[in-house]
């Protein structure tokens, strides 16, 4: 276990049939009672065949294949309602409050359009798809909560798409 500025952590492995993967686990901020993970690495068997490979996850400057998951959406908003929108959707908002709940979730970016003032486009990184639906099964009830509550917040809204992410 490590101490890092008050805030505890531990790296551990888990085996599934070929793979074993190693990740650090650390409290959810708000909740020190329960653990998020964030994978550090993928040993694979390969092809049933007698040596192992690698997969490392890019920590800062370095490269790595684990995939990771990211879903992107675009949202038309009011100027009446931009800041309460920015409130929701940004790095303090309700909808990373509850994404940061769920194990595999990485980051959110709301970006906002300089050429379209009505425009945002929101970035939501998962450790995988998996990840990713495990949220959506896992959490359903808050996100369409949160969902109704926002509704009135947006002209229009889309996904862009669901992308995977080679690291």
């Amino acid at each position: 276990m490590i101490e890092r500025g008050g805030c505890e952590q531990r790296t551990e492995y888990r085996v599934k049939g070929h793979d074993a993967l190693i990740y650090k686990a650390r409290p959810v901020w708000d909740d020190p009672t329960r653990w998020i993970e964030h994978g550090i690495a993928k040993i694979r068997l390969h092809g049933g065949r007698s040596f192992w490979v690698m997969r490392i996850e890019r920590q800062g400057i370095g490269e790595g294949v684990m995939a990771r998951f990211t879903d992107i959406w675009e949202f038309y908003v009011a100027p009446s309602v931009r800041a309460q929108f920015a409130l929701e959707y940004g790095p303090r908002g309700s909808w990373v409050t509850l994404f940061r709940k769920a194990p595999g979730y990485i980051e959110t970016l709301l970006l906002h359009d300089h050429s379209d003032p009505s425009r945002y486009v929101t970035v939501d990184r998962w450790e995988s798809q998996e990840a990713y639906r495990s949220f959506h099964r896992q959490f359903s009830q808050q996100y369409e909560e949160i969902d109704r509550r926002c509704r009135g917040l947006t002209i229009r809204e889309g996904l862009i798409g669901e992308f995977s992410e080679d690291v």
